[in-house]
């Protein structure tokens, strides 16, 4: 799946205009579930970093924090990025892994089996126009206030929360406007569905959400698990 500044691209996919401070990106995530990579008979002609050079020169790898010797992002100058991701099931593990059908090592990260599990394909603009696949956008509205308690409380990390807890409540409140709550509901209780820790950060998430956006999730949240969505 290629997230290619996701939450613009479900824009599109809803018919709204979301504000350009919540749709502006500067990289670009290539995610890929793991078994899927591993069980793929095809792969890209030659290693990612070959086919993105051959689109700027510039490309360069970038290191692992977890294994500096090997390389789970490129970048150009001028900060545009892209990350490689694989889901992280079982055990935490920091040390990346590999995909045989990207030919690149990409950085594990849990709870990204749940955004992948469903995508539509929708068209990116661009020069040519291309089709890509990006994760249902209920499903990312509920896994971006996942994330967002994973992110530290200082720094760049707290800011990127706050932007996971903004991209989220607008996805509500455009899903809740478009007559999709019953598509937000079942996502939530995929979620909820899937154990205590799931069902701890998505209250902890939805209780950073702003209150019209909040009380319609909580509600949603306690019919999907009865008992765990109460909110002080």
């Amino acid at each position: 799946m290629l997230e290619l500044s996701r939450f613009r691209l479900n824009a599109g996919l809803l018919g709204v205009k979301l504000p350009g401070a919540a749709i502006r990106t500067g990289d670009i995530d290539l995610a890929q579930d793991y078994g899927i990579s591993v069980a793929l008979n095809e792969s890209i002609t030659a290693p990612l970093i070959d086919v993105l050079k051959s689109v700027d020169a510039e490309f360069r790898p970038v290191p692992s924090l977890a294994a500096p010797n090997v390389d789970t992002a490129y970048t150009r100058p001028g900060g545009f990025r892209v990350d490689v991701l694989t889901t992280n099931r079982g055990a935490n593990r920091d040390a990346p892994v590999n995909l045989p059908s990207l030919k690149s090592d990409a950085a594990a990260f849990r709870f990204l089996d749940y955004l992948l599990r469903e995508t539509i394909e929708v068209a990116a603009l661009s020069r040519y126009g291309t089709l890509v696949n990006v994760p249902a956008p209920e499903r990312y509205a509920v896994h971006k206030l996942i994330v967002s308690t994973m992110r530290k409380d200082s720094g760049e990390s707290a800011a990127k929360a706050d932007k996971d807890i903004a991209q989220s409540g607008m996805l509500i409140d455009t899903l809740i406007l478009k007559r999709r709550s019953a598509d937000l509901h079942d996502a939530i209780v995929e979620a909820a569905a899937r154990g205590p820790n799931w069902r701890k950060r998505l209250k902890t998430g939805a209780e950073r959400l702003g209150n019209e956006h909040k009380d319609k999730f909580v509600e949603m949240l306690s019919t999907a698990y009865p008992g765990n969505a109460k909110t002080d």
